[in-house]
């Protein structure tokens, strides 16, 4: 069986804040996330009720934000 890696779609949320016109910065702010905390999310995956208060903001499903990869 291989490995699955699960990583977030950062560049993904950046596009759907863009649209929304939220800047990163205040998109942490509506989701209760401290600033950089997104940024984050490229080395470390987040607790999954961050990414869903993301999601939440930007008003997609969380698992729009998440990709598997398998390894």
């Amino acid at each position: 069986m291989p490995n699955r890696v699960v990583r977030i779609k950062v560049d993904k949320i950046r596009e759907l804040a863009k649209k929304k016109n939220f800047n990163m910065y205040s998109l942490e702010d509506k989701a209760d996330l401290g600033n950089g905390t997104i940024a984050k999310w490229k080395f470390q995956n987040p607790k999954l009720d961050n990414l869903v208060a993301v999601a939440d903001v930007l008003g997609v499903a969380y698992w729009n934000l998440v990709e598997r990869i398998d390894k």
